[in-house]
């Protein structure tokens, strides 16, 4: 078969999917990746013919707007100068990414679309074309009736009287993706490509939900809910991991940090495809954590945030020969290196909670600290911590105190339970089955299955088309709400996460 990968959004919302694409090739498939500007050259890197949107998500990470953002430590403020960033680029540029990515279906004439609802119109695209679609999904958030979605916290949940009630939960955030702002887009687009306007918004949810969807991350780290593949046409497939290329070639100067004699492995530190403000700031926290930590090694990963020790200033940093002399001694900073070759030879990670950076430091075996933004983060930062393997931090990186930073890393190097606990959850992960595998297997299976609305290859459409709180009069859930945490977790005694 032929397969057209859509995407849009960060590094992280594309990586996943070279590895998907390999997979599909040594399957005797043919496929395609179209995806933002500034992920072109990682899919090709791989092998992959790649279309570039003009969309640009590096440019808008790095946009003023959300540098301000960052600055309020408000992870809703930063999703909202995110999208303000994105369509006042797609204005600039006088482009639509819906549009480019059904340009793309038309000439490159898959048979069957995978894609990521960060763009959000993909069913429509899908739809045009009378093509199957496949959604692929990184976190929980399909509804279930026994778990809760990705989307919010414990506390959060409490909050809002949803801890027990987990249709009210989900509803609230497929309300919030398919809103009235939405349908209007929806439908404009419809009329322009001469499709029939949507009715409702629960009309949208609904042709959503009748979509196949494969969850492309491990059952260790959160099990599939019991009453998933009751209602939908849905599979775990564990995490689509992109391993390193095989000719890739450390810098020297990381190889040399990473082997020297006598010394203990360092910390991995990096914020991955997600700003982190005013870079020197952060990198000032970064180092004086470090040294309150026990003048820990660290490898400081730049990625799109831009942190490393060269924004280090004279004249701004109060501290500055004594953070410049340590980050000589102790740090080495990259812009970026494969998890799969560097996270293993790291002690702990500092990072963000994207889902991606999440699984690939459990599959190291390594304890996490998660600094989270938006998103699914705080949700992944809280679901670490609940298994055991991880800490979640209580704000995002440019909020977090310096003594907090400090504790949470000499936690990371130093608590065995937390280590060992980390170990045997990237064993369990490194035993699956290949999630890239296991996608190919569920796309191809998809073929024959139904569509929500006629393809070539299903004449007449069969899925149910109501939303799941409309085919769920009351909330019974059958059984209790599950619980996510596999691993078996050790009491310990942890040392204070709070400092001035």
């Amino acid at each position: 078969m032929r397969v057209g990968i859509i995407t849009h959004g960060s590094r992280g919302d594309t990586q996943p999917y070279p590895a998907l694409a390999q997979q599909l090739k040594a399957c005797g498939h043919e496929v395609a990746i179209c995806g933002p500007s500034s992920t072109v050259d990682l899919v090709q890197e791989h092998g992959i013919e790649s279309y570039g949107m003009t969309f640009d998500c590096k440019s808008a990470i790095q946009s003023e707007l959300i540098q301000k953002a960052m600055v309020s430590g408000s992870g809703a403020e930063c999703v909202k100068a995110f999208m303000d960033a994105c369509t006042q680029q797609n204005a600039a540029n006088h482009a639509d990414s819906t549009e480019e990515a059904s340009a793309f279906v038309a000439a490159y004439k898959p048979d069957v679309i995978v894609g990521h609802p960060s763009l959000q119109a993909l069913l429509v695209v899908a739809e045009k074309h009378q093509l199957p679609l496949v959604v692929t999904m990184f976190f929980p958030w399909l509804p279930s009736q026994t778990m809760q979605p990705a989307c919010f916290t414990a506390a959060e949940l409490e909050e809002k009287g949803w801890s027990t009630k987990p249709l009210e939960a989900h509803k609230s955030v497929w309300d919030s993706f398919i809103c009235a702002e939405t349908l209007i887009k929806f439908n404009q687009l419809r009329t322009r490509w001469g499709l029939k306007p949507y009715a409702s918004c629960s009309e949208v949810q609904a042709l959503y939900q009748a979509l196949p969807f494969a969850n492309c991350y491990s059952q260790h780290v959160a099990p599939e809910p019991s009453d998933l593949r009751e209602k939908f046409l849905a599979k775990q497939t564990g995490y689509l991991f992109m391993d390193a290329l095989s000719d890739y070639e450390p810098p020297m100067e990381l190889l040399k940090f990473l082997t020297a004699a006598g010394q203990e492995k360092p910390l991995y530190v990096g914020f991955g495809s997600l700003s982190a403000g005013d870079p020197r700031l952060v990198t000032e926290k970064v180092l004086r954590a470090l040294m309150r930590a026990g003048n820990k090694r660290c490898v400081i990963a730049g990625g799109w945030s831009g942190i490393g020790p060269e924004h280090l200033s004279p004249s701004l940093t109060g501290d500055f020969q004594e953070l410049r002399e340590f980050a000589d001694e102790r740090v080495v900073k990259v812009e970026a290196a494969p998890h799969s070759w560097l996270l293993p030879q790291c002690s702990g990670a500092v990072h963000h909670g994207g889902a991606g950076t999440t699984g690939a430091v459990a599959r190291a075996g390594i304890p996490g600290a998660i600094a989270a933004f938006a998103w699914d983060q705080p949700w992944w930062a809280e679901q670490m911590e609940t298994l055991g393997v991880g800490i979640a931090l209580p704000a995002m990186i440019t909020a977090v105190d310096v003594d907090t930073l400090a504790a949470a890393m000499a936690r990371l190097s130093s608590d065995p339970v937390l280590a060992e606990q980390a170990a045997a959850l990237g064993a369990l992960i490194r035993s699956e089955a290949s999630g890239s595998e296991q996608l190919v297997k569920f796309t191809e299976e998809c073929l024959t299955a139904a569509h929500p609305w006629p393809t070539p290859l299903h004449p007449v459409p069969v899925a149910p088309l109501a939303p799941l709180w409309d085919r769920c009069q009351q909330e019974q859930p059958s059984k209790p709400l599950e619980s996510c945490a596999m691993v078996q977790q050790v009491p310990q005694q942890q040392p204070p996460m709070g400092g001035a």
